[in-house]
This record gives C-alpha cells, sequence and structure tokens, in this order.
C-alpha cells in the first residue's frame, strides 16, 4: 500500500539515525507500533556509523531508548504534539494547539518551541473558507490570525513539484517564518514574536527559507543563496551555489545538503551537494546521478541512484526530465568519502516510487 511504503521509507531515515553502528550483517529495524498521526520531527543522540571496509551497510536491528520522534494527534477541539520515544514506546504531550485536525501537511504546517510556550499553525483555504490561508499564532496570552496570504496555484510538470507552505519558528524562539511560495501567492515574512511585529518581507524570488540550528539566522535560496538576521540584514553566502530543491541542514548546523544540476542551464544531469557553512565551499559528493541527499547523523548522508529513463520504461517517476530513481539507496560518510550501498532486508527497501526522501528536521528545532 502506498501509505505503508511512505512510512517506511521514512521510519528507515529515522533509524539510521538512531544505529550505533550499522554493518553489512545487521539486521533490519523492529520498532514498536508507529503513530497512525504523521511524523514532523526526529532526533538522534547515538554515536555516529563507523567506517566499514565493506561495500555496503544495513540499517541496526533497533534504535536506542531515548530516541525520540514528535507527531500530532486530534485530542478534542485542538491538536496536540506528542513527543514519543522509538526504544520505550512511552510518550509526553509537548502542548496543544486549539485547532484540531493539524496532522499532515494538506491543512498546512505547524510549529511550535520545544517547551510548548509558543505554537503556531496554517489554516489553509479549505479552513478558512476564503481564498486566503491564515497564520496563527498561540504565545504569551495572545492566540489569533498574524497574516493571511493567497493560497498559491498548485500543480506543475516538475520532477520534486512546488515546495510547499513554510512555517517554522526560530530555535531561540524570537521571529517566525511563514509563506506560501507559488504563483499568485505572497513572499515570505518574517514576525518578531515578542510583539508579533513584520520585521522582514522578502522578495517573490525566494523559494525557499531554513532557519539555522541556533539564533536566528535564516538561509534563504533563490536566484542567489544568503543569509539574512535582523540585526545584519541581507548578507551573500560565500562559496554558495542555488540550493535547487530539497535542502537540508545536518544536525550540528555545520553544512547543507542539497540536490542541484550540473549547471543554471541544466535540467537533465542531477548531483548531490553538500555546502560547508564554516568553510564557505560546496562539494559534489559523487560525479554520477544521484539525488534527494539528506543528513542521517552528523556526518552521514543517505541519497538516491539515478538512472536515464528509456523509452517506454514503465519505472514511475519518469517523465520528461529524463531519469528517475532506481530504488538503490547510497549512504556517504563525508570524512572519508566513500559512497556504500544501503542494504536493506527482504521486503524492507522503501518504495522510492511511490514518494521521496526529503530533509527531516532534528528536535528541538521544530
Amino acid at each position: 500500500m502506498k501509505g505503508k511504503a511512505l512510512l517506511a521509507c521514512f521510519v528507515f531515515v529515522v533509524t539510521a539515525c538512531s544505529s550505533a553502528n550499522p554493518t553489512a550483517q545487521a539486521s533490519s529495524p523492529s520498532l514498536s507500533p508507529s503513530p497512525s498521526s504523521s511524523a514532523s520531527s526526529f532526533a538522534s543522540t547515538s554515536p555516529s556509523p563507523t567506517s566499514s571496509a565493506t561495500s555496503s551497510i544495513s540499517p541496526a536491528s533497533s534504535p536506542p531508548a531515548g530516541d525520540t520522534i514528535t507527531y500530532l494527534r486530534t485530542a478534542g477541539s485542538g491538536t496536540e504534539v506528542v513527543l514519543r520515544s522509538l526504544g520505550s514506546g512511552n510518550e509526553s504531550v509537548v502542548t496543544s494547539i486549539p485547532k484540531d485536525h493539524l496532522e499532515g501537511t494538506y491543512y498546512g504546517p505547524s510549529a511550535w518551541t520545544p517547551d510548548g510556550g509558543i505554537a503556531a499553525t496554517t489554516l489553509t483555504p479549505d479552513r478558512t473558507h476564503t481564498d486566503n490561508s491564515d497564520v496563527w499564532l498561540f504565545a504569551q496570552r495572545f492566540a489569533g490570525v498574524i497574516w493571511s496570504y493567497p493560497y498559491p496555484v498548485r500543480g506543475c510538470i516538475c520532477r520534486f513539484g512546488l515546495p510547499g507552505a513554510t512555517l517554522a519558528i526560530s530555535p531561540d524562539g524570537q521571529y517566525l517564518v511563514a509563506g506560501g511560495p507559488g504563483k499568485g501567492s505572497e513572499a515570505f515574512v518574517v514576525f518578531r514574536l515578542s510583539d508579533r511585529m513584520q520585521v522582514k518581507a522578502f522578495d517573490a524570488g525566494t523559494g525557499f527559507v531554513m532557519w539555522d540550528r541556533t539564533g536566528h539566522r535564516l538561509f534563504t535560496t533563490g536566484t542567489t543563496t544568503q543569509t539574512w538576521t535582523p540585526e545584519g540584514g541581507t548578507v551573500a553566502l560565500a562559496g554558495a551555489g542555488r540550493w535547487d530543491h530539497l535542502a537540508g541542514l545536518s544536525p550540528d548546523g555545520t553544512k547543507i545538503a542539497y540536490t542541484g544540476y550540473l549547471g543554471p542551464d541544466d535540467d537533465a544531469n542531477l548531483r548531490v551537494y553538500v555546502y560547508d557553512v564554516k568553510a564557505e565551499s560546496t562539494r559534489m559528493l559523487s560525479d554520477q546521478s544521484r539525488s534527494q541527499v539528506l543528513f542521517v547523523k552528523s556526518g552521514w548522508v543517505w541519497y538516491l541512484d539515478e538512472a536515464a529513463c528509456v523509452a517506454g520504461s514503465p519505472r514511475p517517476g519518469c517523465g520528461p526530465w529524463g531519469t528517475a530513481p532506481t530504488n538503490r539507496v547510497f549512504a556517504m560518510n563525508l570524512t572519508s568519502g566513500v559512497e556504500q550501498e544501503v542494504v536493506f532486508s527482504q521486503g524492507e527497501a522503501p518504495a522510492l516510487e511511490y514518494g521521496m526522501f526529503t530533509p527531516g528536521e532534528f528536535w528541538p528545532n521544530s
């Protein structure tokens, strides 16, 4: 089933983050029952995997106690943010957002601080009964709409689809960024949460924003890649190319992994890249066709093999862009630079034709 396949893909990513030392002989994960609601973030506290002389690695048998995911579930007239331990199965409620049925992305993204003191959610036009999406804030004795923006025109013939709406609180809890990029919508905006004042509106060419792991520095990409802070304004990010697709920050905040093309006029040759924030340099991880890179631990990434579509091929994902994943998953330790294939037990490989690897968030930065 499609839903089970997508869940399997997500579970393997969580397990990779949690595993202590994957080896070629390790069995596939055996997790406690997963909540039915969609998970929104995950964490990793175990040591990084070590290098192996073998040419393949496998997920570890089970995650250690203490590794957690958070997910949303409707409870009465509100939605609870639930923290769940994958090792013990224990759960605790971080906060409750006073709007029901916020699970999944259909109703728009939600965000909250780790202590639950501030929460926000986006209600799309099917909930507002207008042409706009409303951003609700629940904080400091305030509950109300702080911004409304037109819902963008959706749908395109494009490899990775259109970016979804964004709603994210800065790690220090001082700022919130919101927006739904796309035709007919408005640019991203940033609010200062202490007084709910809008302090920044980005231009329409900004297609993606992402907070740093600490403080309130915002990474942005569009025609160029930049950073923004309320104190320093917008600054070009030295050594960075355009982060075309699925950019994600490493757990330690020192690197950004993304999928891109070989050049600005190239729409056929996909590659995976990592930008080093401190070194201000960009590195292509493989000169082979690869896509959908993401961090599974600090210093470790997973990504997909790509292959050219053959005329008449029934392989899902083949379109006018000319390539599609082959269902092979690779891992790389960024220190060694060695590419290894991830080997799954029979029947437990992610069904990649039904979805994509996408970057996750790491608690408490969700």
